[in-house]
Order: structure tokens, then C-alpha cells, then sequence
């Protein structure tokens, strides 16, 4: 009896019909210890062995196993073994999953190179999907070649790598070797899952000259069309299951918008919601919704996936809004804390502001002692010593921190591309800050000074969102669009930063400053 037969005909008074049983597809090879121990080759499942379709139970399989000539006893008890094994490593997808993978086999028998867009709202199983989905389709075609990828490749390791290897657990599974050094996945079938990035030069040189059956994008948002597209020329391998490009992204302001709103031939978009997934932990929806309540066109985007109400760019500030924080109250008892922005270039400012609404000092760039010495100057001149001192340390900035640290004043570093405490919803620190002032001025929980540049400042600060997190622009393009470094702005915001307490050393009292 050769490989991948399976018998036509059984054994009068076996009790199971003829039609349970039909000839197999070959091409799956299945890895286990409990077969034996090497890479056991067996067919897919038969028909007669099929989950969910009418299929003869396995038990009813088992028990006509004696009535069988040994032959036949001895291969279907392989088959009946490597089906439990693969049922062991059966995926289980949602609704919303299972119509983008219907969807494509659909599209894949009558186009070449389908285009598909799974994306909507956070919480629908984008990210599990592709890693699940390129992760069968190498065990299922034997000698396949696919990509998975990211704009950069740390995003993709701290993210969608992180899905694959524990939640896809791919490595768990029988027959995969993941070769670091090679950044791919091998499977004992000859067929690979190799990963990168799109963002670079050497990365679409790489691109170049693969042949690849398929390819998975996550965050397609992020990466540029001509990069996707050229991704999409190298899926050319044909491996009984055609070639194809799998997208995955939240509904932000990019290329992508094509396929939702005008596919072309081959182009389909598949909408996935939180309300579709019932794998989310309990509370997700209400965690989302929390979050994004004082942006209502986040909430609608990545609650309701609703493409189209995320401008490219937004002002974080609004300026009825920040005019009404002129005259709000402001306990004159209240905690205060300094904002320092340190100068770094030639035209920049030194500026120092309190929480309680008003420019404390502003000087030209000196060196870092002088600048610390300048600082600890005005917290002894204080009639109430300000609880901390919140100084952007990078650059220059990090020698003033040192400085006043080392003096005992209560000083706090923040580097505004450090991680966020919040880092599921902002981008870095300097994003959760703005936005932090934001929701003060909203609230009108904030003075801000009357007749002060500052004002200008804010107003010309904006935001984006990018892979799901607000981030605000860097200081370069604000002061290319203002004409001046705003660092009232940052100073400002630095001000009234959520930070962890100080670390405060005793107090060392000299009467020479800092580096005499």
C-alpha cells in the first residue's frame, strides 16, 4: 500500500459506510515524539477524518481498526495517530478570522497575486491572525518560502516576532527550527517564515531577490506603497496554494484606504472589531474606551474601525480652549514643580516654568554648571522651594541634571523619547506629556501666562498616530513652521509632567558654585 492511500473498501459488518472514506491530499509532514523519533511524513487529513464536517468519529475509526487486514490496520493506525497530533496543533480562529482566510482561498484560485487587508479596530486578532495564518500555510505546502515583516525590525521583535513565538507558540510546534542568526523559520517540510523589515535600502535590496509563495505585513500603515509593492512582486511561487499578500493595520492615514474605498481586481478588505474577538481578556473594550475618551475620533477608529476621521496631522491644542486657561484658578497653595528646558543650539533658550502659570526665568545657551548654577540660585531665592525639578536630560541637559542631583535639589531627568509610562497608548514621553497637558487645559486645570509667546507655541504643536499611539512632532519641524524653538512650549509641558517622585540627596551647602 503506497503512501497516501487510504482504503476504498472495508470489511463487510465493520458498521461504517463506504462513502466515509476517500483518498487523501498529500503534503503535510508531521513531527512527533509519540510516533516515533524523527519527523514522521504522513498525507492531510482524510476526508473521512475532517473536523466539523460530518466526518466519522475517530472513535468509531479506532474500533473498526481489528476487522482490517494487518496491512491496512497498521496505516490507518499511523493516520489516526498523526490526526490526533495535528488536532493537538489545530488552530482556532474567530468568525472575522476564518472570512479573511475563507476570502483568500476564494480569491487565490482565480487570481494570481491577491491583496488582501485584514484591519479595523485594535483587539480584532490582526497580529495573531498573519503570524497563525503564515504558520500553517508553511506546514500545509512543503518547500514554500514566505515574509513576515515590519517597517523596522525592532518593532517587529517586540511585537508581532513576541506573537508568533508565544502565542502561535511556533516553536512548540512539531517539525520548526527558528535560526536567529538567519532571522527565518525552518520547518522539517523544506518550507521557511523568514522576517525583516521594509523601511530601508538593504532591506528592499534583500527583497529583491526572493522568490517567495507569500507574505504577511503588520502595521501596513507604516510602510511605504512602492516597499509593498515590491513585496508583492516577489510573491511568485506557486506551491499548491498560490501566492499572496496579507496586510494587517488599524485605520490610519495611508495608501491602504485604496483598497477599503476602491479595491481593484484581487483587492478585498476584511473588517475585524474588539466585539468579534472572543479571546480578549475581560474589560479590553472598557480599557479602549477609557483611554480614547477624550478623543473621540481615536474612539471611533479603533473601537468602531472606522477608516477616514484620523487627519495625517492634528494641533494637539485648541485655542478657545487654552485662552480659557488664562484666568483659571489655581490654588496658590498647591505642590509646585519646575519645567526646565536646557538650550542646545545657538539661537535656543534656556527656560525655566512653574506649574502655578508663570516663566520663572529665560536665558541664552550657557554650559551645563553655569545653567545649574543658575537653577539652584533661584530654588534658594524661593519663599516655598518647589517640590521637584523636571529637566529634559538629553544632550546638554543630562549634565544639569547631574549637576542639580548632585547639589541635593530635587531634580527628575526626562528624556522625551524615552519610553512612555503609558507606552500601549503614546508613542514616547514628549507624547504623553503634550497630551497630559491637553487633557489639563480641557479641563481647566492649568493657568497659563496672559500675553506670553507660549501661547503661539502650543498652538503650533501637532500630532499624529502612528502604529496606534499619538505622537507629537519633533521640536526640528515645529521650529522649521514657527520660525523659533519652542522651547516655552516644552519647558511649559515639562512643568506639569506626569513623573515617579525624585530621588533627593542631602542638601551640600557651599558658598562657591558648581565646579569651583
Amino acid at each position: 500500500m503506497g503512501p497516501g492511500y487510504w482504503p476504498q473498501r472495508l470489511p463487510s459488518g465493520s458498521g461504517t459506510s463506504r462513502s466515509s472514506w476517500s483518498t487523501p491530499r498529500r503534503g503535510v509532514r508531521w513531527a512527533s515524539a509519540g510516533l516515533s523519533g524523527r519527523a514522521v511524513s504522513t498525507p492531510r487529513f482524510p476526508r473521512g477524518l475532517q473536523y466539523g464536517r460530518g466526518a466519522v468519529d475517530i472513535a468509531e475509526i479506532e474500533a473498526a481498526l481489528p476487522l482490517l487486514p494487518p496491512e491496512d490496520q497498521k496505516r490507518l493506525t499511523e493516520l489516526v495517530a498523526a490526526y490526533k497530533v495535528a488536532k493537538m496543533y489545530e488552530f482556532t480562529w474567530t468568525p472575522r478570522q476564518q472570512a479573511c482566510i475563507d476570502t483568500m482561498d476564494e480569491l487565490r484560485k482565480t487570481v494570481a497575486v491577491p491583496e488582501v487587508l485584514y484591519g479595523g479596530a485594535m483587539g480584532g486578532g490582526k497580529s495573531y491572525l498573519i503570524c497563525a495564518f503564515l504558520t500553517q500555510q508553511a506546514e500545509q505546502h512543503p518547500g514554500a518560502s514566505f515574509y513576515l515583516c515590519r517597517k523596522e525590525l525592532k518593532a517587529l521583535k517586540m511585537s508581532t516576532l513576541e506573537v508568533l513565538l508565544r502565542e502561535v507558540s511556533i516553536c512548540s510546534r512539531p517539525g520548526w527550527v527558528h535560526r536567529k542568526s538567519d532571522t527565518k523559520f525552518v520547518h522539517s517540510n523544506g518550507s521557511t517564515i523568514l522576517y525583516g523589515a521594509l523601511a530601508s535600502d538593504d532591506d528592499r535590496d534583500r527583497i529583491k531577490s526572493m522568490n517567495l509563495t507569500g507574505a504577511c505585513i503588520d502595521e501596513s500603515s507604516e510602510v511605504e506603497k512602492e516597499s509593498a509593492l515590491l513585496l508583492k512582486s516577489r510573491c511568485n511561487r506557486n506551491h499548491n496554494g498560490k501566492p499572496f499578500l496579507l496586510h494587517a493595520t488599524n485605520p490610519e492615514p495611508c495608501w491602504l484606504e485604496e483598497i477599503v474605498k476602491h479595491p481593484k481586481n484581487g483587492q478585498v478588505y476584511v473588517p475585524a472589531l474588539p466585539t468579534d474577538n472572543l479571546f480578549l481578556p475581560a474589560g479590553y473594550i472598557e480599557q479602549i474606551r477609557d483611554t480614547y475618551s477624550d478623543t473621540p475620533e481615536l474612539f471611533e477608529a479603533y473601537i468602531n474601525g472606522v477608516w477616514g476621521v484620523i487627519g495625517t496631522t492634528d494641533s494637539i491644542f485648541d485655542a478657545t480652549e487654552l485662552r480659557a486657561c488664562i484666568f483659571a484658578d489655581v490654588d496658590p497653595d498647591a505642590e509646585e514643580s519646575w519645567g526646565v528646558d536646557v538650550a542646545r543650539f545657538g539661537d535656543d533658550s534656556t527656560v525655566v516654568y512653574s506649574s502655578l502659570g508663570r516663566r520663572i526665568a529665560q536665558w541664552e545657551r550657557k554650559d551645563t554648571r553655569q545653567t545649574a548654577d543658575d537653577i539652584a540660585a533661584l530654588f534658594d531665592s524661593c519663599e516655598k522651594e518647589p517640590t521637584s525639578i523636571r529637566v529634559d536630560d538629553i544632550g546638554v541637559g543630562g549634565g544639569v541634571v547631574d549637576n542639580l542631583a548632585s547639589a541635593g535639589l530635587p531634580v527628575i531627568g526626562i528624556g522625551a523619547a524615552e519610553r512612555a509610562i503609558d507606552s500601549d497608548r503614546f508613542f514616547n514621553r514628549r507624547a504623553e506629556m503634550y497630551w497630559h497637558v491637553r487633557n489639563l487645559v480641557r479641563a481647566k486645570a492649568i493657568r497659563v501666562p496672559e500675553s506670553d509667546p507660549l501661547m503661539s507655541e502650543l498652538l503650533a504643536t501637532k500630532y499624529e498616530i502612528r502604529s496606534g499611539k499619538i505622537l507629537v512632532e519633533p521640536k526640528a519641524r515645529i521650529k522649521k513652521r514657527l520660525g523659533r524653538s519652542p522651547d516655552l512650549a516644552d519647558a511649559f509641558v515639562l512643568a506639569h509632567a506626569p513623573t515617579r517622585p525624585p530621588t533627593k540627596r542631602a542638601r551640600y551647602h557651599t558658598s562657591k558654585p558648581f565646579g569651583l
